[in-house]
């Protein structure tokens, strides 16, 4: 445990870490084998631009949006309710984040009517109003069984 730090710190080690470090490695390996055995057909420079245009909307735009709103959150929520709206609402934000290019419908052609046939706007809506139920469900009812163990009595004690 580190001094002033409030619990234990997890260094990552142990066989589990391990094997998902294998695991993890053996699958990038591979998808980087094929982009670049492909080349051709991956074009590859598309994808580092593609990749770094992630990086710089990651760190320029969802980090700061994650901490404001997990700080709003923090203010704003009641203590049993935080851990679970804040994650509703970062998954929310990946979701809507990974979204963008086909609700924008890059890449329709005219040429081509089967490429991003649907109406991906709705289609986002629907997919973030279940994640937000979802959420909310898991987000009540943890908070209500912790309610109800703060309040169950202690055995061998009054209560009174």
């Amino acid at each position: 445990m580190n001094a002033g730090s409030g619990g234990p710190q997890h260094e990552p080690h142990g066989w589990p870490w391990r094997i998902g470090l294998l695991i993890g490695g053996a699958m990038f390996a591979f998808g980087l084998y094929g982009l670049l055995h492909n080349a051709t057909q991956t074009i590859p420079a598309d994808w580092a631009k593609w990749i770094a245009g992630a990086l710089v909307l990651h760190d320029a735009l969802l980090v700061p949006a994650v901490l404001l709103v997990g700080a709003l959150v923090t203010r704003l929520a009641p203590p049993a309710l935080r851990s679970g709206l804040q994650g509703t609402l970062a998954v929310c934000g990946v979701v809507a984040l990974m979204s963008v290019p086909v609700v924008m419908a890059a890449g329709r052609r005219a040429d081509n009517p089967s490429l991003l046939p649907h109406d991906y706007g709705q289609n986002l809506a629907i997919v973030l109003a279940v994640i937000l139920a979802g959420g909310t469900v898991l987000t009540i009812s943890r908070a209500a069984r912790a309610g109800r163990r703060r309040r169950a009595p202690t055995p061998g004690r009054s209560n009174s």
